[in-house]
């Protein structure tokens, strides 16, 4: 049987919050699918961004721990990686001890020794695809589109396209023209060959 890769996505805003304390966005993902997702205020004020970041690591960590577990009374053999797109906290995991950051606690250390034992791997991605970005913070619409999850704005090469492509069964004939066929492109709107009229397709229904 082969191994199944869960991957735990995890972002953190640096003192974003109220009292600027940070915020965790964590994303576990499997074949593509969304398992665990969440957004939430970090419980300590962190002093740097890297702090916020190890956090969230340790966060992941422990909430894909669950499906783990169930993975495993499932004989469903899998691996777990944390994904960061924080350089510093993902150095920290492989150090051991505190190094300069003597203030951390022993649960943020954790995550070290798990790391060592087996329990997860870690892996950097890019800031441009990690899905646990937008449990962060407000951001634009564009990066949604860039991660998937939300439908593109339909471009006039798109309605073109549709136009060139597929035909729709009994279609309405173009009162401008009187020879294309309507289409429906994405947008849900009937459009002729001509370009020169559209129609609403729910009215046409």
């Amino acid at each position: 049987m082969s191994v199944e890769d869960l991957l735990c996505y995890v972002d953190a805003s640096w003192a974003s919050g109220a009292q600027c304390k940070s915020t965790t966005g964590v994303a576990l993902c499997w074949q593509g699918f969304v398992l665990l997702c969440l957004s939430r205020t970090q419980p300590n004020m962190a002093l740097s961004s890297c702090e916020s970041e190890l956090q969230a690591l340790v966060t992941g960590a422990t909430e894909s721990m669950m499906v783990v577990q169930l993975c495993k009374e499932l004989e469903v053999p899998c691996r777990l990686w944390l994904c960061s797109d924080s350089k510093s906290s993902l150095a920290v995991c492989r150090k051991r001890g505190l190094g300069r950051m003597k203030h951390l606690a022993i649960r943020q250390l954790w995550i070290q020794e798990s790391l060592r034992e087996g329990a997860f791997q870690t892996m950097k991605v890019h800031t441009d695809e990690n899905p646990a970005d937008v449990l962060t913070k407000p951001l634009a619409k564009e990066k949604f589109r860039q991660l998937g999850l939300c439908e593109p704005t339909v471009t006039e090469d798109e309605v073109m396209l549709s136009v060139i492509v597929g035909d729709v069964p009994d279609a309405p004939r173009c009162p401008v023209c009187d020879g294309g066929e309507m289409v429906l492109d994405v947008s849900r709107r009937g459009v002729c060959t001509c370009l020169l009229y559209t129609s609403d397709a729910a009215d046409e229904e």
